[in-house]
């Protein structure tokens, strides 16, 4: 029998909340964390999360997220970081490596090291078997208290753990004051090795002492304050106080400057986020003044901006400048192409092809592609580019929805299933990711060689759910 559990997630340092849905991870809670329970709680983690809408798709945003953590993360782990789209500022570590970083966090950031703290204080909390040593602590509870247990670990604010301390409130007294030790020894844990992690990357050590800063400032800005039995729980100037300790035992270096897609992704997210928060007059006083950090990233945030006014003219000089310093960003050849494709489409088309033989692997720039080539009635070459840019990036969902568009304007209905299989898995959507497999090799269209791969496909997702069944 299969028992959900419906917690809330509720977001440090504001009133916001979205639920998750925990599978049930047996009928004791005596059983230690496997890894097959591990992976269960990813996937369902993670099918939330799509359903309900809050993961970032933008594949220049994932991709920039991932680069950033992998170079933070130690080897012999694996990691997937994105981005929830969520204005409070927070972060979560969950299981399997996944790691949850809301968009708030990343704008109320001013420096790549600020953000990249955050980060490594998640990947410790991975690094170091928080997860598995809060459900070893769970043995003497009963189900339903255990897995309330887990779930604050879960989807606590791993900046902060108020939202495991607000779940740990809703159980006995016993239970919440467990959790409010055991989150505390975590998190300074966490903070010690995150620290480390940041010097060993090359990033500014005493960064995360300054976000803790930033992030009692921006608190108290917007005149909110935690909920009593959070007033006690670090984050305070004790714990910011410890960070500044931690980071002086690394020696000096002259830190070097943002790397420019640091820029570009705060950019981005901002112009999506908060669209209003300038006006293009005052961003065009901004870069005559010289108030930026970053040029390029300035004229990239005012091009953004423009094109989303539909005032193309205005975006072209820009556009160009950007493009004769550094012609190979995908942003701005992104950003070009979308100018282009109004009255050029197919110079659009060939600007992006020429760019994905230099970065077959670039998802953002395989996605524009297919897209265009789509609107162009050129359905093969969008498949065809898409098929390729999968074998190398085969975790990017968006890539098998284009894919299954493209396969079923041109017919091939085999494919269309394979697409849509991919799809749902790539959400944790095994079960429906089978049944469209089946289906696929229900079709006649298939050749020899796709049918062999998609019954290998099969028996891979039915073994891992046959596993994951309780």
């Amino acid at each position: 029998m299969r028992i959900l559990f419906r917690v809330l997630l509720i977001g440090c340092w504001c009133q916001t909340a979205f639920s998750i849905d925990l599978p049930d991870l047996g009928h004791s809670a005596r059983n230690s964390l496997t890894p097959q329970h591990e992976q269960r709680l990813a996937q369902a983690l993670m099918q939330q999360l799509h359903q309900q809408r809050l993961l970032i798709e933008d594949p220049l945003l994932t991709d920039y997220i991932q680069r950033l953590g992998e170079r933070l993360a130690p080897p012999g782990h694996t990691f997937r970081f994105f981005l929830i789209d969520r204005p409070d500022i927070n972060a979560f570590a969950g299981p399997g490596g996944h790691i949850g970083i809301h968009t708030g966090l990343f704008l109320t950031s001013q420096t790549e090291s600020e953000l990249a703290s955050v980060l490594a204080h998640e990947i410790a909390h991975v690094t170091q078997q928080h997860l598995l040593q809060a459900w070893e602590k769970t043995q003497h509870l009963t189900l339903p208290q255990a897995a309330l247990t887990l779930a604050t670990l879960i989807v606590g604010a791993t900046t902060s753990h108020d939202a495991g301390l607000a779940l740990a409130a809703s159980s006995q007294a016993a239970l919440q004051q467990h959790r409010i030790n055991f989150t505390r020894r975590h998190e300074h844990e966490a903070d010690r090795i995150g620290i480390k992690l940041l010097a060993e990357a090359d990033f500014d050590p005493h960064a995360m002492a300054a976000f803790f800063t930033r992030v009692s400032q921006a608190n108290q800005l917007n005149h909110t304050q935690l909920p009593a039995l959070l007033s006690t729980h670090p984050l305070n100037s004790q714990r910011t106080a410890e960070a500044q300790e931690r980071a002086a035992d690394y020696p000096y270096t002259q830190q070097q400057p943002d790397e420019l897609s640091y820029h570009l992704a705060r950019a981005r997210l901002e112009q999506q986020q908060r669209p209003g928060s300038l006006t293009l007059a005052q961003r065009q006083a901004n870069l005559q003044q010289g108030r930026y950090r970053n040029r390029l990233a300035a004229e990239y945030a005012l091009v953004l901006a423009l094109q989303d006014a539909q005032r193309w003219t205005e975006a072209a000089p820009y556009l160009n400048h950007l493009l004769t310093q550094k012609p190979d960003v995908p942003e701005f050849i992104l950003a070009q192409a979308h100018s282009e494709a109004r009255q050029q489409p197919a110079q659009a088309l060939r600007r992006l092809r020429h760019a994905l033989i230099r970065a077959p692997d670039n998802v953002a720039l395989a996605s524009a592609y297919a897209e265009l080539a789509m609107a162009q009635g050129r359905y093969q070459a969008a498949l065809t580019q898409l098929q390729t840019t999968q074998t190398r990036r085969p975790e990017a969902s968006q890539l098998y929805q284009l894919g299954a568009r493209a396969a079923a304007q041109l017919q091939q209905r085999g494919q269309t299933h394979h697409h849509l299989a991919e799809y749902h898995a790539s959400q944790g959507n095994l079960t429906t990711a089978i049944q469209h497999l089946q289906r696929a090799l229900s079709q006649s269209d298939l050749t020899t060689a796709e049918r062999i791969r998609i019954q290998a496909r099969l028996e891979t997702l039915q073994i891992t759910v046959d596993q994951n069944t309780p």
